[in-house]
């Protein structure tokens, strides 16, 4: 829930800002948005080593048929 709240207002997340919404320690929260992409919940739209997730079409309050913008 905490997610599609966020996504409502925010295009983009990143690691601080879910660890942050979380309550997670920086270890937990990346393990946490691995998941995530491994679920095709969140997409990277960046580097690796700099990750910018979005969220995948059906998930968080994103219309199943939205495109997907890198």
């Amino acid at each position: 829930m905490r997610l599609k709240e966020y996504f409502a207002e925010h295009n983009i997340l990143i690691r601080y800002n879910f660890q942050n919404l979380c309550g997670m320690t920086r270890t937990t929260a990346n393990g946490h948005l691995k998941r995530l992409q491994e679920e095709g919940k969140l997409i990277n739209i960046e580097r690796r080593t700099q990750p910018i997730y979005r969220p995948m079409p059906g998930y968080y309050g994103i219309g199943r048929d939205a495109k997907v913008k890198r």
